[in-house]
């Protein structure tokens, strides 16, 4: 018991002295993994490690929406249980890079998020913009970014799917898809909840209760709060402070058999987010019209390297007031042992509002304010037909309808545009209302032509309508409307839609008409029950659509049509070492078509404007390697990498950050680093019969990248590693758990974006050094 003390005393310490302790806390680990005790003798020990032979779980995934052991899928899958991405701290789907080799995060100007996967991802922050990576939970679409905030809400686990999975899960999934597993009703009463405590008086706390209501009905209802004050510090005004969070999130599941073969599945889902956004650090002055600019721009200092400092307009508040609702009904009915019918209908609600600044400077530059609403309706009817063994067939079609309505709204007093022509250029608005109708038709099949061989195919047809109108109106002090009249030769009122139609003021339409048909073929090759060798080709779509800009002149709302990826993969999966190895490893090639990139357009007599365009090839290659090892009990090594190497094809012309035109062939694709890493180790080891230790620590690391093209230096984002650790005790069969944490340890500057914008280039970055206390209970 002495030892079980001298344990105890440590972690008071640390508590009480704070993390320069840790050291300490190791050390004392240590001791209690060989020391004897009277509680927990030696014995007790040997006999734990004679029962308890370090083992992988035959994790069940639904990558292809059945249920599959995971190695025995032929692809590139990331699959995580719920309670080890709340001890590693993963919150939301941007958190995923320090578990997913390949996954990347990075945030637009206005807040939106933009993931990539294996060098696949769009850089947009309109709301109707497709993805390239889609977000589901338990199957049912989250079709825009900006949707999936509460995705990660009490989770069984999250699947990431690698590769294009149009064949499965439909367009914009070209780059992958990410598959939130929500944990479902109980068959016994449960309940269950974590909460934590840390810096900047950040509270997160969540609760559950799951059981039967009836003999053949079962609920869950599980609500989450989120709270924290400010941690950014203005450069300024150093006791100015920005960023505070404030959000709810909440989910009731009815699971109702009241046959065998019929299953209803009720899943009424909703979050509110009021938290602030984040203000963006200054990194040079580069004035739209030089050399005249605004006198306060100049000579501005670029703030230290530290995550916190940043800089925003004095006296104005900078936050979102972001609300979100779905409900979901899902019907699984079995007509036979060999066939099953599933409908899945869902109705989803966004609404935005946010006011961001994103100049880096205390003077208003560039304020926007955003706002908009989203209607999503999504139907999908499937069968699953197993006519013989060797054969698994899944056929069926869905129907999406969505409606988009973005209007953003730009304020700009010291500007250089302002200093030449007069605060009547000061402000502008932009209004886009979008329509989507997609239906597809698809089926997948499954051949074991032997023991050892299978073979794979699919093929979905999808055919999309988009119906766009886009107009950029003057901001009501009538500049832009006095401008634009001179240059069409009409007279426009202040306050009315100033974007050029063939010469016309107006709203600029596009109706878009697409079809693809996407596809995949694949053959497993089971060497011996523990190793699997698969090759794959596939091919998937990311839908066309028309860019959300302050547009003078129709030209810039051109729309991009759809692209492609043509993808090849082979890889392995194997697990070795009697059990306690799990190596996959796989390499690819990925040709692309008609990549839809952020560029320039020329508009007389503007010059060079912002637009979205198509690069007609480009290409990835890469391979990607991770390893699951349990040498012994207790100790789990985990490590991942992925080296991507991508390149526009030559004689390409096009624009760079600053609207200058270059030759793009052989440059890589923005915000794709040539190598990301991540790695994990755990040691738990038992203090006596019914407590153990647990000490963990986790390090992510991504190479050299840029924000836009053109290999503008200062808009490199440079190399960062990233490392976090925990340590605490819990229940053996973890009924409770207490723990502390400490997330980027060595406080370390890191940029998840920089790019100009107005008269500035600016930058977003990374999270601070944060730490804290969490505790939870499952009984």
């Amino acid at each position: 018991m002495a030892q079980h003390k001298k344990f105890t005393r440590q972690i008071e310490k640390i508590l009480c002295d704070g993390w320069g302790e840790f050291r300490q806390l190791a050390m004392a680990l240590a001791i209690s993994s060989v020391l004897p005790s009277a509680a927990y003798s030696q014995t007790s020990v040997a006999e734990e490690a004679a029962t308890s032979e370090p083992a992988f779980g035959d994790i069940v995934v639904t990558a292809q929406k059945r249920s599959e052991s995971i190695n025995k899928v032929g692809m590139s899958i990331g699959a995580f249980d719920g309670e080890a991405l709340i001890d590693k701290g993963i919150g939301s789907p941007a958190d995923l890079v320090k578990i997913v080799p390949g996954f990347s995060f990075a945030k637009s100007p206005r807040s939106a998020p933009v993931y990539t996967l294996r060098g696949v991802g769009f850089f947009d922050d309109a709301l109707a913009g497709a993805p390239t990576v889609s977000v589901y939970v338990d199957q049912v679409p989250l079709p825009f970014s900006q949707m999936a905030v509460g995705a990660s809400l009490d989770l069984e686990r999250v699947e990431v799917l690698k590769g294009p999975q149009g064949t499965v899960f439909g367009s914009n999934a070209t780059g992958g898809a990410i598959n939130y597993i929500a944990a479902k009703p109980t068959n016994d009463l449960a309940i269950g909840g974590d909460v934590s405590f840390g810096r900047f008086n950040a509270i997160e706390a969540s609760a559950f209760v799951s059981g039967p209501l009836s003999s053949t009905l079962k609920g869950r209802v599980v609500f989450k709060v989120e709270r924290g004050d400010a941690w950014q510090v203005s450069q300024s005004r150093p006791d100015d402070r920005l960023g505070k969070r404030d959000r709810l999130f909440g989910r009731v599941l009815l699971d109702w058999q009241p046959s065998d073969g019929l299953r209803f599945a009720l899943n009424v889902n909703g979050w509110r987010d009021r938290s602030d956004t984040q203000a963006a650090q200054y990194v040079q002055t580069n004035f739209v019209v030089p050399p005249f600019g605004a006198p306060e721009l100049m000579g501005l200092q670029r703030p230290p390297r530290d995550n916190r400092v940043a800089d925003w307009d004095n006296g104005q508040e900078f936050d979102v007031n972001n609300k979100f609702f779905q409900a979901s009904l899902r019907v699984d009915y079995d007509v036979s042992d060999s066939l099953a019918l599933t409908s899945i209908s869902s109705y989803s609600n966004f609404k935005l509002r946010s006011t961001s600044d994103i100049d880096g400077t205390s003077y208003l530059n560039m304020r926007f304010t955003q706002s908009g609403k989203i209607h999503s309706y999504f139907q999908e009817l499937r069968a699953d037909l197993r006519p013989i063994d060797e054969i698994t067939i899944q056929f069926g079609g869905n129907y999406q309808n969505d409606r988009v309505t973005d209007s953003g709204y730009n304020l700009t007093n010291v500007s250089s545009i302002t200093a030449v022509l007069g605060n009547g250029f000061a402000d502008a608005r932009t209004v886009n209302e979008t329509r989507i109708k997609t239906i597809a038709v698809f089926g997948n099949v499954e051949f074991r032509l032997s023991p050892q061989f299978k073979i794979l195919g699919g093929v979905r047809y999808t055919d999309a309508k988009n119906d766009t109108a886009t107009c950029t109106y003057d901001g009501g002090l009538g500049g832009f409307a006095l401008v634009q009249s001179f240059v069409l030769g009409v007279s426009i009122p202040p306050g009315d839609c100033i974007t050029s139609v063939n010469g016309i003021p107006g709203v600029s339409s596009y109706k878009i008409y697409e079809d693809n048909i996407s596809w995949r073929a694949g053959l497993n090759w089971q060497v011996t029950p523990d190793i699997l060798l698969y090759a794959n080709v596939s091919r998937g779509y990311k839908a066309g659509g028309v860019p959300l800009l302050a547009a003078f002149d129709a030209s810039q709302l051109t729309p991009v049509t759809q692209e492609s990826v043509l993808a090849y993969e082979a890889g392995a999966k194997m697990t070795l070492l009697n059990n306690t190895l799990q190596l996959n490893g796989a390499v690819f090639y990925y040709k692309y078509t008609d990549k839809q990139l952020k560029s320039r357009v020329t508009v007389p007599p503007f010059g060079n404007l912002e637009s979205i365009v198509n690069i007609p090839r480009s290409r990835v290659q890469g391979v990607e390697l991770q390893i699951t090892w349990q040498p012994t009990v207790g100790l789990t090594l985990t490590g991942g990498g992925t080296y991507i190497d991508t390149q526009i094809a030559k004689n390409t012309s096009g624009f760079d950050g600053f609207g200058n035109q270059v030759d793009l062939g052989g440059q890589r694709f923005p915000l794709t680093p040539d190598w990301q890493l991540t790695g994990d180790v755990e040691y738990d080891r038992p203090l006596n019969d019914h407590v153990n230790a647990f000490l963990g620590a986790s390090a992510t690391y991504q190479s050299r990248t840029n924000s836009l093209l053109g290999n503008i230096s200062y808009l490199e984002i440079d190399p960062y590693a990233i490392v976090d650790l925990r340590f605490g005790i819990r229940q053996r069969d973890d009924k409770w758990r207490l723990s502390a944490f400490v997330r980027n340890l060595t406080d370390k500057y890191y940029v998840l974006l920089t790019t100009p914008l107005a008269d500035t280039s600016f930058a977003l970055t990374g999270a601070p050094r944060t730490y804290g206390l969490m505790a939870s209970f499952r009984y």
